[in-house]
């Protein structure tokens, strides 16, 4: 019988256990594993996502299934071509994001500190020359471009010149998250697969099996309304950054029944934030966004924290009216400052308008 972290799949008759790293996802991993055994595999694959949904994650136990030497034995990650893939040392794997740099050191492009792109250089010199020859030591080479959202037009161009001429040898995988962000032609040359959020009660069951200590700040994670596996794992490694949401959220839930006053000394420290840090201000705008979509499912728990406390208080004093209400206002501000909207009129509107 499988574990919530095992597949069993088919392989030509023989039954085989394959262990994904990947949490979740289970119709795209037995949708990947059906293509593996039967011999269908694309030659280019776009996994979609936010963040922290585990794109990255997928990729690499794709490309230790594919070139999985011993796959009856590979629940245990036991063949060579596993332990390589898992230590990051595999030959015929590459990764590329934007911290990649070509081996030319008097490239000007990557001697940039300022560019935060995926360029052109990088592009040519780890697959399209690559492209070129067969893999070293497995059935296929396989190149991971992560946040490909900051691919340039001029390696996009390049890329696109690769997935025209398909190769048995290689598979290139592009992690996203916006598919508007590349072009519709090499989107038009890939299997597309948009990865879903864990629900809460499979991360529940993961963070506890993985984390049994850590009760107090799963049930706090999990207060947090939409969180993803990847945000929850950053938070339970590392205590400061669950510290400063719980501050966050305390702050949120405070502002909801405060002065006048005091909404609109919050607003213009938001506001002159967005202009410094416009990532850092959405991320608090999305906090608001899902607090009160955690009242709207709101059920008392035996299991409680500082932060389910403050929201058991939120929920009895709140309608599901008036979290209906503001709700409609915070997505409507946050569309609003998407679009750059006047960003201190905008927060002044919706810390006004909030009803508690």
């Amino acid at each position: 019988m499988t574990t919530f972290f095992q597949q069993v799949i088919y392989d030509f008759g023989r039954l085989i256990i394959f262990f994904w790293n990947t949490k979740g996802q289970d119709y795209i991993k037995e949708s990947l594993s059906s293509m593996h055994s039967t011999d269908q595999l694309p030659c280019a694959i776009i996994f979609q996502s936010a963040r922290g949904f585990g794109k990255k994650t997928l990729a690499i136990d794709f490309a230790r299934m594919i070139n999985c030497e011993k796959p009856e034995k590979s629940i245990n990650h036991s063949c060579d071509s596993c332990i390589r893939v898992e230590s990051m040392t595999h030959p015929d794997l590459v990764i590329i994001d934007t911290t990649s740099k070509c081996s030319d050191t008097s490239c000007r492009s990557c001697k940039s500190s300022k560019s935060i792109s995926i360029k052109n250089c990088v592009i040519s010199e780890l697959i399209i020359s690559k492209a070129k020859y067969k893999p070293f030591m497995s059935k296929k080479r396989v190149v991971i471009i992560d946040e490909a959202d900051n691919l340039t037009n001029i390696s996009e161009e390049s890329l696109l010149k690769t997935l025209e001429e398909e190769n048995d040898h290689l598979i290139v995988i592009i992690l996203l998250k916006d598919l508007s962000k590349i072009q519709e032609t090499i989107i038009s040359r890939c299997q597309t697969w948009k990865l879903e959020k864990l629900t809460k009660k499979d991360l529940k069951l993961y963070l506890e099996e993985m984390y049994p200590e850590n009760k107090k700040q799963v049930t706090d994670i999990l207060s947090f309304g939409e969180t993803s596996i990847g945000e929850a794992i950053e938070m339970i490694n590392h205590p400061i950054i669950l510290e400063s949401k719980k501050d966050a959220v305390k702050k949120i839930i405070n502002m909801l029944d405060t002065t006048m006053f005091e909404k609109l000394k919050y607003s213009k420290e938001l506001s002159i934030l967005f202009r410094k840090d416009r990532e850092l201000v959405m991320q608090e705008i999305n906090l608001w966004k899902n607090l009160f979509r955690e009242l709207l499912v709101y059920e008392p728990s035996r299991e409680s924290s500082e932060i389910t406390v403050l929201i058991e208080d939120l929920y009895k004093k709140m309608s599901k009216l008036k979290v209906q209400s503001n709700l409609k206002k915070v997505i409507k501000i946050e569309n609003s400052l998407a679009r750059n909207a006047n960003p201190l009129l905008a927060l002044d509107n919706l810390l006004v308008s909030l009803e508690v």
